[in-house]
């Protein structure tokens, strides 16, 4: 049997179908929707990474999660690769490994204050009220069968579920 292909693959699939998640591109906007993804159109920094001694055992290597993530964002024009100075946003992508199951973590990070966002820049005594927090996420769990291209499919479908929601969102900041 191919991975994920499991009834309960399916019946994920389309319940992930059925709440809406497939058609981003067709919802309106809310504030809520602002709150979880409004980053005024800038670019994210990027963390990527792998764990659990399965990974290795499977031959999944963080770098190539990492390329399929970043060529994902380049071609969005989302990623800034500035080394983390200044950015507005951080995406930690995560896959872990554990036997013959993965789990694929997407999570936008931000620096939030009681005040509202803040950028690395800001005043000493705004940061230290400050911190990072996830106000965006999108989590995938199945199972690979060894392999590792169906482990990077499963990233570059959430990366696109990431980026469709972000261009939507800051669709009037992105002209």
């Amino acid at each position: 049997m191919r991975p994920g292909l499991t009834i309960a693959g399916v019946v994920a699939f389309w319940i992930f179908l059925a709440t809406g998640a497939g058609h981003a591109a067709e919802k309106r906007v809310t504030d809520h929707d602002r709150f979880d993804l409004w980053l005024n159109c800038r670019p994210v920094e990027l963390a990527v990474g792998v764990f659990g001694k399965d990974a290795h055992r499977i031959k999944l290597q963080e770098k190539a999660v990492a390329v399929t993530v970043r060529s994902k964002l380049r071609a969005a024009r989302l990623y800034s690769g500035n080394g983390g100075l200044g950015f507005d946003g951080r995406l930690a992508v995560s896959v872990s490994v554990v036997g013959a199951a993965f789990k694929v973590d997407l999570s936008l990070l931000h620096f939030v204050t009681r005040l509202g966002s803040l950028t690395v820049d800001a005043p000493k005594e705004l940061r230290e009220l400050s911190g990072m927090a996830v106000i965006w996420q999108r989590i995938a769990i199945g199972t690979h069968g060894k392999r590792v291209d169906y482990i990077l499919g499963t990233v570059a479908l959430y990366m696109d579920v990431f980026i469709d929601e972000y261009l939507r969102v800051n669709a009037p900041a992105c002209k």
